[in-house]
């Protein structure tokens, strides 16, 4: 071998050399931008394996028991709103439920009858228990209105999508630690921040949902119907008062007749003078005519 094809081999070996190392540092030049690339892929990976309406949400549906929303609504006539009030407010206690609110009001003028209206909570077991209760409280139900609501698929896909964020929420924060680059690191806090809003946001829905399917609302209106008869005891003018107030009035109408026949004397005497002078003088014209005629 000529020491010209030792020289040429010793060239192509030096740039194999010289475009390995360019190619190791190429490789290794931006280990952040590779471990981002590699987060929004497990991210990706995570959101799309636990999808809400993959199997195994199915076969938790198939096996959970139906959760049901009710309300009711009664109108009720009673004999005396107090006393059924009253007896409501055991029958709640009695029943492990609870009174939201409660108004009772007169409607129309002041010796009307009461009116009452209730929010009550009582217990998805005994829903049925107690409205039986309640209209026996009542001279006559004239209304009664029961709806329904199943819940169950509406729970379900919250919980599902529950699960999904919280995995999501601890694959982020692992992210977190391993983040280099401050850009990333950002990054990655905004979208932890956003899933633990919605985690936040799901349980609030889900802790609504079973807090109205453990207990029933039921709307109950009372109205009084009652008679209300006039008695001697409850009269406040006895017979005396009424002689002494007839009495008092009749003393008010002569003084009143007085005043008005004095105010037309007094009023008119001018006029009354004035007539009185006129027949005056016709009574005397006609009496000196009278003489005249007997001494003719």
């Amino acid at each position: 071998m000529t020491n010209r094809s030792r020289y040429n081999i010793w060239i192509i070996l030096g740039w194999i050399s010289i475009l390995l190392i360019a190619g190791c540092g190429a490789s290794n030049q931006n280990p952040d931008s590779s471990m981002a690339d590699t987060s929004q892929s497990q991210i990706t990976e995570i959101a799309d394996s636990k999808n809400p309406n993959t199997a195994p949400s199915e076969k938790k549906s198939a096996g959970m028991a139906a959760m049901m929303v009710y309300q009711a609504e009664l109108s009720l006539n009673v004999k005396d709103l107090a006393t059924s009030q009253k007896s409501l407010t055991q029958l709640v206690e009695k029943m492990n439920g609870y009174i939201v609110e409660a108004n009772s009001y007169n409607q129309g003028e002041e010796n009307s009858l009461l009116n009452g209206d209730f929010r009550i909570r009582i217990p998805n077991t005994k829903f049925n228990a107690f409205l039986e209760e309640t209209e026996k409280l009542a001279l006559k139900v004239a209304n009664r209105t029961i709806q329904g609501r199943d819940v169950t698929e509406e729970y379900i896909d919250l919980e599902a999508r529950l699960a999904s964020k919280q995995v999501l929420e601890k694959q982020l924060l692992g992210l977190m630690k391993n983040a280099q680059k401050t850009s990333d690191l950002l990054q990655i806090a905004q979208d932890v921040n956003k899933v633990q809003t919605e985690i936040e946001q799901l349980k609030g829905k889900m802790k609504y949902l079973k807090n109205q399917s453990d207990f029933a609302t039921v709307t109950i209106h009372m109205t009084e119907n009652k008679a209300v008869l006039p008695s001697l005891s409850d009269n406040p003018v006895s017979t005396w008062d009424k002689t002494k107030q007839q009495f008092m009035n009749s003393i008010k109408f002569m003084v009143d007749s007085a005043s008005v026949l004095f105010v037309v004397i007094v009023g008119t005497s001018p006029l009354l003078l004035f007539i009185g002078a006129i027949i005056a003088g016709i009574m005397y014209w006609k009496k000196r005519k009278g003489k005249k005629d007997e001494s003719v």
